[in-house]
């Protein structure tokens, strides 16, 4: 007669000890898992932050002449968050990349204190850019080609500054007027470049201050310069656009009605570069914004 062994159960309190310890170790496994993930994901983190670093930097030397951060597209603004909430953005400052076609750039004497301070602080070069005011008018009136360049390198620089932008002083001393001639300026690029990117930065202004740029009949003017063989003269037009309608729904349907958005898309059907691409999108972007939406 043979009868089967069968293994007595342990305890209670043995079974609970055995459970816990189970458990115990389970846990440990999961917690070193979870270190060994956070590990991880801090050197994707790390990795991602070295890419987006190498990628700007990137950006820059394909574009040097717009400031990263601001504007194009991502720069017109009164300020960085003001200019992605409404739609417009500055240009910054220059780094010194220009057009094939232009030509020595006439500098104002010293004496005549139009010479930029190094490490000057920008409210300090506001308020001196201020007190020049009346002599880069002077100035830009002159029939002399270099000197009219010299005045809208001056005025563009002062309202490239980071913070205490005079858009309204600018505006109050009469020069946008002029600076629509000089935008028609067919005979020079880079004096239509300068003048453009002065009518820009003042159009990243205010709602009062981008109509004054439009009362002075640019926009159709940016418009034909969209279709410029000059590339960085065009990038400009498509922003000073972009700008524009960005402002309101009402600047939008304008800019619209006016035929701006055609040769916009245009651009972006072409082999553009890829700034060019950037703002083009950034300012066909602005013609979709608004409510009601375009027809």
């Amino acid at each position: 007669h043979h009868t089967s062994h069968v293994e007595a159960l342990p305890p209670p309190m043995e079974l609970l000890v055995r459970l816990a310890s189970a458990n115990s170790a389970a846990l440990e496994q999961i917690e070193k898992q979870l270190r060994v993930l956070k590990e991880n994901q801090a050197k994707l983190d790390d990795a991602l932050k070295k890419a987006v670093r190498e990628e700007k930097k990137k950006k820059v030397l394909e574009n040097p002449s717009v400031e990263e951060g601001t504007c194009k597209v991502e720069s017109k603004s009164k300020s960085q968050s003001q200019s992605q909430s409404h739609g417009k953005r500055k240009h910054g400052k220059d780094k010194g990349a220009q057009p094939d076609d232009w030509f020595l750039v006439a500098e104002l004497s010293d004496s005549d204190g139009a010479k930029e301070k190094k490490n000057e602080a920008p409210e300090s070069k506001m308020r001196g850019g201020v007190k020049e005011l009346p002599m880069l008018v002077r100035h830009i009136n002159s029939s002399d080609q270099k000197v009219q360049l010299s005045a809208a390198i001056k005025f563009r620089e002062l309202l490239s500054i980071e913070h205490h932008r005079p858009i309204q002083e600018v505006i109050e001393c009469g020069v946008v007027p002029r600076l629509v001639e000089l935008l028609k300026s067919s005979s020079s690029h880079q004096i239509q470049f300068e003048a453009a990117w002065v009518l820009t930065n003042i159009a990243s202004g205010d709602s009062a201050q981008t109509k004054v740029v439009i009362e002075s009949g640019a926009a159709p003017i940016f418009i034909q310069l969209v279709k410029s063989p000059n590339v960085k003269l065009r990038d400009q037009a498509v922003w000073a656009l972009g700008n524009i309608a960005g402002d309101s729904l009402k600047c939008r349907d304008m800019v619209l009605q006016l035929g701006g958005l055609s040769p916009v898309v245009d651009l972006c059907k072409a082999e553009s570069t890829l700034s060019t691409l950037r703002t083009a999108t950034w300012t066909i972007s602005n013609l979709c914004r608004h409510k009601p939406a375009p027809d």
